[in-house]
């Protein structure tokens, strides 16, 4: 709801359900890393983001370079998780690494608090707009 007064809260609330999803795609493949023929999974993160922001019209933002982040998806579609072959796979069909699927977890979970932060900061701006009348 609050993506239509501010483009930017919605953008970072999308950002926080993908990072929130890729974590639990990541702590699958940790638990299931001595399971036999597993292929780890992921989700493509910049694909996700461009979703959002192809919904421009309704978000307030738009794409105003050919470089900038897009999709061919349309908005109202889920997040998919896709499995990957990236990593060598081992003799029992496993691919998951690890130490890997930890940075991982580690970048992912710093994305997420730093998104929070920035969020929160964002709507405190707003309460204090609402109570005071000025940012």
């Amino acid at each position: 709801m609050w993506g239509k007064f501010d483009p930017q809260i919605g953008l970072m609330s999308r950002g926080l359900d993908v990072s929130h999803f890729r974590q639990e795609l990541i702590a699958d493949n940790i638990a299931n890393a001595d399971t036999p023929d597993y292929k780890r999974k992921d989700v493509n993160f910049a694909e996700a983001m461009g979703a959002a922001l192809s919904r421009g019209e309704k978000t307030g933002l738009q794409r105003t370079h050919p470089l900038h982040m897009g999709s061919k998806t349309s908005g109202g579609e889920k997040l998919k998780a896709v499995k990957t072959g990236d990593t060598r796979t081992r003799l029992d069909g496993n691919n998951v690494d690890i130490e890997v699927e930890m940075a991982k977890l580690a970048g992912n979970s710093l994305y997420y608090q730093t998104t929070s932060r920035l969020l929160s900061g964002r709507y405190g701006i707003l309460e204090k707009i609402i109570n005071t009348g000025r940012p």
